[in-house]
């Protein structure tokens, strides 16, 4: 008989190490794929953080660019106005040297200074309003994610 107790409790040892060897073997595996499942997950947040910051970059370099393009834009509007004022200057004296020579110069010189000193300033506010309406579409085109 001791021989079989021998044997069972061998058995019985060797099923309980093989039991736990199975064990600890099956847990290494479901770490092992859990550890693939978190790096494939940080790998994936990673990639859309990039994507987040480059369209944020894209964004705001075309938002600067369309301030740099508003500046500018402002710029010619103010130096437009500034020649209509300077041309406004020289029709007024045009007009005084006409009023001591001959009327009829003075009424046709002073509707021509009107009518030019109006259609300029109703063109320069046309052309910086469409300006800035291309500045605008210039920003969003360059701002959309590529």
């Amino acid at each position: 008989m001791p021989t079989l107790q021998l044997t069972l409790i061998s058995a019985a040892i060797a099923g309980a190490l093989g039991f736990g060897s199975a064990w600890k073997l099956q847990s290494l595996r479901a770490d092992a794929l859990e550890k693939t499942h978190v790096e494939q997950k940080l790998a994936q947040e990673q990639e859309a953080h990039r994507f987040d910051q480059a369209r944020t970059s894209a964004l705001a370099a075309a938002q600067n660019a369309g301030a740099a393009r508003q500046a500018v834009l402002r710029a010619d509007a103010d130096a437009a106005r500034s020649a209509l004022d300077g041309l406004r200057a020289s029709s007024a004296n045009a007009l005084s040297y006409a009023r001591t020579s001959l009327d009829a110069c003075t009424i046709a010189s002073t509707t021509y200074s009107e009518l030019f000193l109006a259609s300029t300033k109703r063109y320069s506010d046309l052309a910086e309003k469409a300006g800035r309406h291309v500045s605008d579409i210039q920003v969003m085109q360059d701002g959309w994610p590529k």
